[in-house]
């Protein structure tokens, strides 16, 4: 089983997520759940393989984000795994 990581989503993000969730389960539930899960599966499993935000640097601290077509998943890794 693959290593799970607690990681803070910013709340943008989570409204973000669900307003695309709800869009598309409008026309088509079962790929509304299966874009969430691979949203929610890639940032608890494989976190670290997404690419530090370019404005990481401006705001000191080390922001994270996935991009899963249409959203962008902005987040922090909170635990080590």
């Amino acid at each position: 089983m693959p290593q799970r990581y607690r990681v803070d989503i910013t709340r943008t993000a989570e409204r973000d997520t669900a307003a695309i969730y709800a869009h598309i389960a409008r026309d088509d539930p079962p790929a509304a759940a299966a874009w969430l899960d691979s949203v929610e599966r890639n940032i608890t499993s494989r976190p670290r393989r997404c690419p530090i935000i370019p404005e990481a640097s401006e705001l000191e601290v080390e922001y994270r984000h996935l991009v899963n077509a249409p959203c962008r998943a902005v987040f922090r890794i909170v635990g080590s795994g």
